[in-house]
């Protein structure tokens, strides 16, 4: 009897698949059904993300991943990731893989060179005195927790160079904005620097570099709005212009001479996939280049090609945000004082810049103190001083009983309109809850819901807070907080960063918010 051999189909099917897909994007037009555009993109999905971001570096001399969520973890973990993926590939004899890469933030010179001594050594302390409550030219917030990732891969750099001293790979990280003299600063010249000179300065740092270490490629991590090339309308809240991004210039410069491709970021749970859903078809976080779908697609509101128009690639995230803390929105003594020290130094400075640093520390101290918001613009210092004297404020028995939440909804419920608007905006951004920008709510209506949020989410949101605590603490913070959390997760960790970790890991896995 003739032996007979199975037809092994999944050799054949993927291919036939994109070739189905791309014979769909070459005849499509606007009357394409979303169930089509969903088997297109499923098709041409890519579920590798690090082997789809390092083929377009070995590709292309830069590499720019947008931060398309400032704050958003997920967005900075595509960039940690791809970067311990260069290095495992190193290891693992892959072929053509860049031997000498660049990395670069939306930081300064000064605050690079800080992310540099802070390898394995990080200190909370510098970081708060390099961290204000106000931006100062409307760059990305706190990154301590890319910045402690970073750490990460210059130690695993230096490891693999000990072991391999005749092959050596050689990274470094690159902060091309300019160093800000804040004693001639204002919002307006703020403002004018945004929109007439940021990009073009720190573009033609980057260029200059690239141009001097010809053999190097480089990781850009900045705004996704940089990416954008072209004349775009550059705005802030009191003046805007047409100018170029930093994306332009670097295409400009290197996109017939290298390459420059560009990565946009989105979670499903954006505002893009609920009006693309067809982007949300593969079912699991994915990278596509975008030069393979129809970009009549996504043709704007306005007309323009909207965000898949104007990058190179997209990477659409199934899971969900994981927001990092702003250093100085963490529940903390050592903030509370920190604070405290930006409205003294500041409440006296005739310059706007520096008084709008008060406003701020005034804002994010009323959280804490859930004094009445309903008196105009920000307290004087000696107020405040007069608070801290008589509240002694705990800030491990204010989280671990849920009393500083409470206390803000008691005082929300009783409140007039201006008073309870500001303890609804308060609330809102504490407990990631929207119900401030809800005008078809009434006032006892959102009150319910955030004690409802208490009650359901009470445990997380008491975990979630000391474990953000531990990076910044006091002593005797975290000797108090620690036997809690230990307690409360059934976890033993020795450093906030492995609770951090964890932390993430638990929410991805658990959609607890």
């Amino acid at each position: 009897m003739a032996k007979t051999f199975p037809i092994k189909c999944y050799c054949i099917w993927p291919a036939v698949a994109v070739l189905i897909a791309l014979a769909w994007v070459a005849g499509c037009n606007r009357g394409t059904s979303d169930i089509e555009k969903g088997y297109t993109v499923k098709a041409l999905a890519n579920y590798d993300v690090n082997q789809f971001l390092l083929t377009q570096l070995k590709r292309n001399r830069v590499l720019f991943v947008g931060d398309c969520g400032h704050q958003n973890y997920l967005y900075k973990r595509t960039v940690y990731d791809l970067l311990k993926y260069w290095i495992s590939q190193i290891e693992n004899g892959t072929d053509s893989i860049p031997r000498r890469l660049y990395l670069v933030l939306e930081v300064d010179s000064v605050e690079a060179n800080q992310i540099r001594s802070s390898v394995g050594n990080f200190d909370a302390g510098v970081w708060l005195n390099k961290s204000r409550p106000g931006r100062t030219d409307y760059r990305t917030g706190d990154l301590q927790f890319l910045y402690h990732d970073v750490g990460e891969i210059f130690k695993s750099v230096a490891a693999y160079n000990g072991n391999h001293q005749d092959d050596s790979i050689f990274f470094d990280i690159v902060g091309p904005e300019r160093v800000i003299d804040l004693n001639d600063w204002s919002i307006a010249r703020r403002d004018s620097f945004f929109v007439y000179e940021r990009d073009d300065y720190s573009s033609a740092r980057i260029i200059d570099l690239l141009e001097q270490n010809p053999d190097y490629r480089t990781v850009i991590f900045y705004g996704a709005a940089h990416m954008q090339r072209g004349e775009q309308l550059k705005r802030t809240r009191r003046i805007q212009n047409t100018g170029y991004y930093l994306g332009h210039y670097l295409a400009e410069r290197f996109e017939n001479d290298g390459g420059v491709y560009g990565v946009f970021q989105t979670s499903v749970s954006g505002e893009f996939t609920r009006v693309h859903k067809f982007m949300s078809s593969p079912g699991k976080t994915y990278a596509i280049d975008n030069s393979t779908l129809a970009k009549e697609w996504f043709t704007s509101a306005s007309g323009g090609p909207g965000w898949i128009g104007r990058c190179d690639g997209s990477i659409i995230h199934f899971d969900p945000a994981v927001v990092d803390p702003q250093l100085k929105s963490i529940l903390s003594l050592r903030i509370v004082d920190n604070l405290l020290g930006q409205i003294k130094k500041y409440e006296n400075s005739e310059n706007d810049f520096f008084r709008s640093y008060w406003r701020t520390a005034d804002r994010r101290l009323r959280l804490v103190s859930a004094i009445n918001t309903k008196r105009s613009g920000a307290l004087p210092y000696s107020d405040w001083a007069r608070w801290y004297g008589s509240a002694s404020p705990d800030m491990v028995d204010s989280i671990s009983t849920l009393r500083l939440w409470n206390r803000l909804i008691d005082s929300m419920e009783v409140a007039d309109i201006e008073a309870a608007h500001w303890y609804d905006s308060l609330l809102s951004l504490s407990l990631r809850i929207v119900t401030f920008k809800d005008t078809t709510k009434t006032l006892s209506e959102k009150v319910r819901a955030y004690r409802d949020r208490l009650k359901s989410h009470g445990d997380v949101i008491i975990i979630e807070n000391l474990v953000n605590l531990l990076l910044v603490g006091t002593d005797e913070e975290i000797a108090r907080a620690l036997p809690i959390l230990r307690d409360s997760t059934a976890q033993n960790f020795d450093t906030p960063w492995e609770w951090a970790d964890w932390l993430r890991g638990s929410r991805l896995a658990e959609h607890p918010f």
